[in-house]
């Protein structure tokens, strides 16, 4: 991924990209931590930590995956609980080049949640869905922004309490490549039940 040795088919040394192919991509693995911030007045602010994956197949397509976990509070009676979520999402991908180092992407999926309410066992779900979108990866030297615009669909939700059942997600991000295998990464994920940023890393292989 880079610092003179080769980046995806690019090579990079200390004064910057020397360009010998696609400089995007696809093998890598990411960690983050994130605090959210739910548009529901039940539900406290929250934090999720999580892990994801991204695996070449060819020189088109990619297989995605991940698991991440959402912790927060929320209020029943006068009283506040413990609410965790557990989704786990499988996928596959396709990205196609707009110019040098700008891909276009498409994305689709599913997945799956878990989620318990302490203190009222009866609010707990299972939910299966699917996601699939488009997006937009592009790097200039040690700097990679990105952007996804993601449509889920799911059954088995509980509404009153900030999970949708259907909807857009919005999830911009930049990423600092330290160097052929280290970036720093900032997210965010948009979305009309809840608004959250991401701090990681990303790890290629």
């Amino acid at each position: 991924t880079h610092q003179a040795t080769v980046f995806s088919g690019k090579a990079v040394s200390g004064k910057g990209v020397v360009s010998r192919g696609s400089c995007l991509s696809y093998d890598f693995i990411d960690l983050d931590y994130g605090f959210i911030d739910p548009d529901n007045a039940l539900l406290d602010d929250g934090n999720s930590y999580g892990i994801s994956f991204s695996r070449s197949l060819g020189s088109t397509f990619y297989l995605t995956g991940g698991y991440s976990r959402a912790e927060s509070d929320y209020l029943f009676g006068n009283q506040y609980f413990d609410v965790d979520t557990d989704r786990f999402a499988l996928g596959l991908g396709a990205h196609f080049a707009l110019a040098e180092c700008i891909d276009l992407t498409l994305e689709g999926g599913f997945d799956h949640i878990d989620s318990e309410y302490g203190g009222n066992g009866a609010l707990d779900y299972d939910s299966w869905g699917y996601y699939i979108g488009p997006g937009i990866r592009a790097r200039f030297d040690r700097i990679e922004v990105f952007a996804k615009a993601i449509y889920y669909d799911r059954e088995g939700v509980v509404a009153p309490y900030g999970v949708d059942d259907e909807g857009w997600v919005f999830n911009p991000g930049l990423l600092y490549h330290l160097n052929d295998t280290v970036a720093l990464k900032v997210a965010a994920d948009l979305s009309d039940s809840n608004e959250a940023i991401t701090f990681g890393a990303r790890i290629h292989f």
